[in-house]
């Protein structure tokens, strides 16, 4: 999926999750629920990763904890440790028998849903995003 220049979306949502049937069930139900979707590779050093993520006009962002391109629990700590990404929600899943991962991230203020969970109820879940944005 080609990324879209970020300066040129509304009100959109991060996507960091690499595979591909995951990531374009999660861009068309945000697209579905009235979102753009941002989508990022990490073709680069993680501190501009990192950087373009923030750069991003979102509400949000949605994480695959399980990504193997990057360090999933030190990329949500710069990101929240960042001031343009207080008004975010952070939205995280991983298979419920990662623990390690689960706890990091709940450490970190981050709520993680079990895959399973997640994909069953993604409609809803995305949805809580324009929830988000219509309490501003």
């Amino acid at each position: 999926m080609p990324e879209e220049p970020l300066e040129s979306l509304g009100p959109a949502v991060v996507v960091l999750v690499s595979e591909d049937f995951f990531r374009d069930r999660i861009c068309k139900t945000l697209n579905a629920v009235g979102h753009d979707a941002v989508v990022l590779d990490v073709g680069e050093d993680i501190p501009d990763f990192q950087e373009r993520i923030l750069q991003a006009t979102a509400l949000g962002l949605v994480m695959d904890l399980e990504e193997e391109d990057f360090n999933a629990l030190e990329v949500l700590q710069a990101l929240l440790a960042d001031p343009r990404s207080d008004s975010w929600t952070f939205m995280a899943f991983c298979s419920h028998e990662r623990g390690e991962l689960i706890a990091g991230a709940e450490e970190l203020g981050v709520d993680v849903v079990p895959r399973s969970t997640f994909a069953s109820n993604l409609v809803r879940l995305l949805q809580g995003f324009s929830a988000h944005e219509d309490s501003k």
